[in-house]
């Protein structure tokens, strides 16, 4: 059995939406404590546009709302980019404790079925 995760990790310096362009992933904070995700920032004619997006309420429940989203600079508390070296995508190979659990769950119940006959 193989299980796949991904584990996205964010720089702890907070940057400005004209350093967070371009740059990939990003967490954004708004001042009123609402958290949204997104793929990219982009920026057009001086209005910066966050694509992809996933939003984080206050019980940490993720939506996924829209694909572009028009960004408020003057409402924003923190914006923090993607860590590409600590960010991960890690597979796990469930062999060996699966496979042994398997057998001994299987004899006990082979063994149980012979010892009644």
């Amino acid at each position: 059995m193989m299980l796949s995760q991904s584990c996205v990790v964010y720089n702890t310096n907070s940057v400005n939406l004209k350093q967070a362009q371009n740059k990939g992933k990003v967490k954004l904070t708004y001042e009123n404590g609402r958290v949204y995700k997104f793929d990219n920032i982009l920026v057009k004619d001086n209005i910066y546009y966050g694509i992809g997006i996933e939003s984080i309420s206050e019980t940490q429940h993720t939506v996924h709302e829209a694909a572009i989203m028009l960004l408020d600079s003057t409402k924003i508390s923190s914006i923090f980019i993607k860590d590409i070296g600590k960010s991960k995508r890690r597979t796990s190979v469930l062999a060996k404790g699966t496979i042994t659990a398997a057998f001994i769950v299987g004899g006990i119940i082979y063994l149980n079925f012979f010892l009644h006959f």
